[in-house]
């Protein structure tokens, strides 16, 4: 958890880093067990060439299928980098039906299910209706990308993304990337950075005259589950008084790490956070430490006449009613940029429209 590394700590945490994932993929295939064997029979059994199919030949396909956010940002014979959809999973931990891609079946079913599905079915072609809930790793697979199995329950995957986040995921064709890549995560040699929409007023405002504005740039020191992170936010656009456009670089890798540094210490919830959007956060941390100086934001802010503010907070309103899911699975915050320097990624990601 050491957050500052010299250069011989550095070495020292590589080393071990190196000789924990050699083990974990000498080993992997026994302590899977059988599990993993039944997984990779699957795999083995679909009728395609896993031999240098590259997602990019595909591309079309997978677009078709599961939207235009979706993206191929960077691949090589070794890994990947892709823009995944807000909504869509990395991965299943329970792997169900509802995670497999087929096709609609053609046997009965009851009546409340064809109630159900019938304004779907007037609107959806055939197509369109088999894929269920898709994990990225499933889109891959079938396909017919191959994908590292040193993690067998999530094939290829080096790091993970909210089913809510859109944006740069990574994920190794082999093992021995597998290994390097989460080295290099380990010891903090990955860049990261997301952007997110937060509300300009803060929990803390309660609707009076006082408005507890943001520094244009600054770092918030605040542990999660006992271990320290570090997130350095700037302020890149000011809706009117209705929003702002957060640039959030994190420096530590903790779950949930941008959500709740929004949430608590800048008490400005990302909008559509099903889990932290709610809360009511009565007092800053102290931990949370603010740098920089005020600087003028006249460029990058809205015209501050009735108008244009009210029109703000329209065009707020209507994003938030066009990104809005029932179930939760849609949130503004989108990883926007992936840096990996022994790989030679250094991939960036504009936000959905």
């Amino acid at each position: 958890d050491g957050i500052h590394l010299n250069n011989d700590n550095e070495l020292f945490y590589e080393d071990c880093a190196k000789q924990v994932l050699e083990r974990a993929q000498r080993f992997s295939k026994k302590m899977a067990g059988s599990k993993r064997r039944r997984m990779l029979a699957a795999i083995s059994r679909k009728k395609k060439d896993h031999v240098n199919v590259k997602a990019m030949d595909h591309l079309q396909t997978l677009q078709d299928l599961y939207g235009l956010d979706l993206d191929v940002l960077f691949e090589n014979d070794d890994l990947i980098v892709l823009s995944k959809p807000s909504g869509m999973m990395c991965y299943h931990v329970n792997k169900t039906t509802d995670g497999k891609i087929r096709k609609k079946k053609k046997g009965k079913r009851n009546r409340k299910e064809k109630n159900n599905d019938a304004q779907d079915r007037n609107n959806d072609n055939d197509e369109e209706y088999k894929n269920l809930d898709i994990s990225l790793e499933d889109a891959l697979i079938d396909i017919g990308v191959k994908l590292s199995t040193l993690n067998p329950d999530a094939m290829g995957m080096v790091h993970r993304i909210d089913r809510g986040t859109s944006g740069c995921v990574c994920l190794a064709k082999n093992d021995e990337t597998h290994a390097r890549l989460v080295t290099n995560f380990f010891t903090r040699h990955v860049k990261k950075s997301y952007m997110a929409l937060v509300p300009f007023h803060s929990q803390d405002d309660n609707n009076d005259d006082t408005v507890k504005t943001l520094d244009d740039s600054g770092t918030i020191i605040d542990d999660i589950g006992g271990r320290p992170a570090i997130s350095k936010y700037t302020i890149k656009e000011a809706l009117g008084t209705a929003a702002y456009k957060l640039e959030v670089e994190t420096q530590t890798g903790r779950k949930h790490q941008i959500r709740l540094h929004c949430a608590k210490s800048l008490a400005r919830p990302i909008f559509l956070d099903p889990l932290y959007s709610s809360q009511q956060i009565k007092q800053q941390p102290k931990s949370t430490k603010k740098q920089g100086r005020k600087k003028n934001r006249q460029q990058n802010t809205i015209d501050n006449d009735s108008n244009n503010l009210d029109d703000a907070k329209v065009k707020v309103a209507q994003m938030m009613e066009d990104v809005a899911d029932p179930n939760g699975h849609r949130f503004f915050l989108h990883a926007s940029s992936l840096r990996i320097d022994e790989f030679d990624v250094n991939v960036s990601n504009d936000v959905p429209t």
